[in-house]
């Protein structure tokens, strides 16, 4: 079973990066017929098999792609709304699978996202409705180094936004059965119940797994400590729910809850694993059936089903299990972070403490103790004076004001030789052993699966994020406690409770939420500590060191283990294998951030940071989703200044989680009275006219806006021009026609630039003809998104860069786009796009 599962996984990767081999229905008979005599060849069969069933997969998604003619139209579409909708400003974000295009030759059936803007509806899962709509087929961003956004993961076919002509008309309301409506109204409840606030949000993401409440910034910091885990229902989770449901059940049959028709059909331990089962399977569904989440279940259900047919499977064999149908069931799921993560997790904690015997001669003393109080009534007064004195000499020295407690003569005379005074003092140095026995194995336990899984999980992280936290373990030594033995227990005591007794659930959500407050103080002082940063690793680096940890959580005992710290050696000396830039050059990057901007220059020793991107949602911006990730790939570490051209939200909607992650300098910005409704608490410095810097022999220059000259809006854009040698690069951030024409006038020559990043996205107020004429750039370089809602660049716009015979480039065709300059000139330009 281990074998075959991995073979399935090898077809499913194969097909991933080999999309072209050449196997087919035939070739997966002839192994069929032939691994009948020969065990071998049904390994090749089921690589057979997951590549058929991969790419089998992908081409059913493929079919309900959609279709490029229907693009940029209005479409009357009708269908139900599935998933939790999220609110986000001024506009609501949902998915929605359509029965029917109304009105047009083409079909449709895949599910979409869309976009309500300025709506009052209040949407609810499972509702049908009739809306129109401009759809466009799903456009991720290509970046360099950034991982990119995968449609068919998502299962999402197009994107859009409802359009108010035609209205939109509800045609039917959810089923009081549909689960996503369950799930809402769960969310809605709790919402109510408690203020909205950051620790609501994560009580709201732990009770349904609802993982868009989570803020950017909340998301970074339980990354920063390691507990991501714990705010996502994963494995933990499902876990506690089945030893909670084994003790309810447990308590059912001590209170004689428990039907006598069903205890004389089957037996106890048989009904308490069904039940277990069944308590999982509603939890799960609650948290939306994530990855982990099916791991976990997936898991739960073999060790029951084992336990019914009464056969015994090691945890490898359950994990191979679950494996197999996690891929039958989503084959994509290998190209989510959660899916490695989760798996590999178990398995390093199978590793550890699967097959490894270890001995503890603690319980030697609880287990003479129960048999004496069991049958105290045995033993003479003699007997009773000599096993007294031997449990209070097992008492350990540093637990003296228990010795003093338990030995001190308080009692009458007559009182003291009783059998009952002996018993009640034995009674609570039994209770003491038993605990403090049980606190050590637990501890003992919980240390050694947290430094496992740290240190094997290591050069994966470093590789995925180029960090690794040094108070995870601080982190999750309170964390896991709290969250497994308080948070959890009371949040889903309160959603059972929720909807139909809302007075005891007022009661115990106010404290659930108070324990929540506390912990969140803890990790938000963890996360004001360092972290350990690195050059990410190279895949081959990432497998050696693994190789090397493997080695060092060998058995104890195992001979030359310290051989590990020499596979682990290749991690530490990993190097940036990016080209210097010299004194005096620039590497310039126009990120993919969609219809918004953001640059990254690049100096020889300094980067600067032009314009943030744009802020999708709440929890969604692209500081977090492509800036970050892009400086981290390029190992810079720090940020020597922002330039928030303006406050429009496509030109600063990643500043809060840019300055929340790295540390930054100083920002520039047009309006700082403006820009501390974004980011309260900061000293911004504005840009002027006249502002001059060098920075490793480039220059930089303000040229918007200026003291003499005060607009309003876009036009107080700032404007910057860098320049080495007789190159430079100029960007005017969303300047309109009426400021060009003022920069011509009054700065004239200083506009002279090679490259031009266009105004305002290409839009009809800028770009005009003496504006051109005056920078006069040979290369043109469009921020826009794939099928924008504006229709940027504008056509008219488009045509005067070309009839200059200026190169015109936009990034929702090449993605991102990037230089490098000498004072000599351009000697590089790459696109994020040509080089996947």
């Amino acid at each position: 079973m281990r074998l075959t599962a991995l073979a399935f996984l090898s077809g499913i990767l194969l097909c991933h990066y080999l999309p072209y081999l050449p196997i087919n229905l035939g070739i997966i008979l002839g192994f069929a017929v032939i691994s009948i005599k020969y065990s071998f060849f049904r390994y090749l069969l089921a690589i057979s098999i997951g590549y058929i069933w991969t790419l089998w997969h992908i081409n059913s998604i493929l079919a309900q792609t959609f279709s490029t003619a229907l693009e940029s139209q209005d479409i009357i579409i009708v269908g139900h709304i599935v998933d939790l909708p999220q609110q986000v400003e001024r506009k609501l974000q949902f998915h929605f699978i359509p029965e029917q295009l109304k009105d047009k030759q083409y079909d449709f059936t895949g599910k979409i996202y869309l976009t309500w803007y300025k709506t009052t509806h209040e949407l609810r899962p499972g509702q049908r409705w009739q809306f129109t709509v401009r759809l466009k087929k799903p456009h991720s961003s290509s970046n360099f180094g950034v991982p990119k956004y995968s449609a068919q993961v998502k299962r999402i076919s197009a994107v859009g936004y409802i359009r108010e002509l035609p209205a939109a008309k509800l045609l039917q309301e959810p089923s009081d059965w549909h689960i996503d409506n369950w799930r809402y109204r769960l969310s809605s409840a709790i919402y109510q119940a408690l203020p909205d606030n950051e620790i609501t949000h994560l009580l709201v993401a732990l009770a349904i797994g609802q993982q868009r409440a989570i803020s950017s910034q909340q998301y970074q910091i339980l990354q920063h400590t390691g507990t991501v885990h714990l705010m996502a229902i994963s494995g933990l989770h499902i876990g506690l729910v089945v030893m909670g449901s084994l003790f309810i059940f447990r308590l059912f049959r001590k209170l004689r809850l428990y039907p006598s028709y069903v205890a004389l059909r089957i037996v106890a331990p048989h009904s308490a694993a069904i039940f277990s089962l069944l308590i999982a399977f509603i939890y799960a569904l609650l948290s939306g059936f994530s990855v982990p989440t099916q791991r976990a279940f997936i898991m739960t259900t073999v060790f029951v089903c084992t336990l019914l047919l009464k056969r015994h499977v090691a945890v490898s064999q359950a994990l191979s299990l679950a494996l197999l149908f996690v891929l039958i069931w989503d084959p994509l799921s290998i190209q989510t972070q959660g899916f490695w993560l989760s798996f590999g997790a178990v398995a390093i904690l199978g590793y550890i403490f699967v097959g490894r015997r270890t001995i503890y001669t603690d319980n030697r003393f609880i287990f003479k103790y129960l048999s004496f109080i069991n049958y105290r009534k045995q033993f003479s007064q003699d007997t009773f004076f000599q096993l007294e004195a031997h449990y209070f000499k097992e008492i350990p020295e540093r637990s003296l004001i228990l010795k003093n407690v338990l030995t001190a003569n308080r009692l009458k005379p007559q009182q003291q030789s009783t059998n009952l005074l002996k018993i009640i003092k034995l009674f609570l140095l039994s209770l003491y052993l038993k605990l403090s026995f049980r606190l050590r194995i637990w501890l003992k336990t919980f240390s050694k699966a947290q430094i496992a899984i740290s240190l094997a999980l290591l050069p994966v992280l470093l590789m995925l994020f180029g960090y690794i936290s040094l108070t995870t373990i601080f982190a999750n030594t309170i964390a896991i406690p709290i969250v497994s033995l308080i948070v959890l227990p009371f949040l889903l005591f309160s959603t059972l409770t929720i909807l139909t007794f809302p007075t005891i659930s007022n009661f115990v959500l106010p404290i659930t939420a108070y324990m929540m407050e506390k912990l969140w103080a803890y990790l938000v002082w963890l996360d004001q500590l360092s972290v350990w940063e690195w050059e990410k690793p190279s895949l081959l680096t990432v497998i050696i060191a693994t190789m090397g940890v493997l080695i060092l959580l060998l058995p104890r005992g195992f001979p030359n283990k310290w051989l590990g710290f020499i596979w682990l050696c290749p991690l530490f000396f990993t190097t940036n294998h990016t080209q210097p830039i010299q004194h005096g050059g620039i590497q310039f990057t126009l990120l993919d951030v969609g219809q918004g901007l953001s640059a990254v220059i690049r100096t020889q020793h300094h980067t600067l940071l032009y314009d943030t991107g744009i802020k999708f949602s709440e929890h969604s911006d692209s500081g977090k989703s492509v800036i970050l990730p892009f400086l981290n790939a390029q190992g810079i570490k720090k940020i020597d200044r922002i330039i928030v051209s303006h406050v429009d939200s496509d030109h600063s909607g990643g500043l809060n989680s840019i300055v929340a992650a790295m540390p930054v300098s100083k920002i520039f910005t047009n309006d700082p009275h403006e820009l501390n409704h974004i980011l309260p608490n900061y000293s911004f410095q504005s840009c002027h006219l006249g502002q001059h810097w060098e920075i490793d022999g480039v220059a930089f220059d303000m040229l918007n806006p200026s003291q003499r000259y005060l607009p309003k809006g876009n036009n107080r854009s700032c404007v910057l021009k860098i320049s080495t040698g007789n190159y430079a690069i100029l960007l005017p951030g969303d300047i309109e026609q009426i400021t060009e024409e003022w920069l011509v006038k009054s700065i004239g020559n200083q506009l002279a630039a090679q490259i031009l990043v266009v105004p305002h996205h290409g839009s009809l107020t800028s770009s005009s003809e003496t504006f051109i004429e005056q920078v006069n750039p040979e290369i043109a370089l469009f921020s826009v998104g794939y099928k924008n809602r504006f229709n940027f660049p504008k056509p008219d716009v488009l045509k005067r860069y070309k009839n200059r015979q200026i190169f015109t480039l936009l990034t929702s065709q090449t993605g991102a786009i990037q230089l490098k300059m000498t004072k000599a000139g351009i000697f590089q330009l790459r696109f994020a796009k040509s080089d996947d």
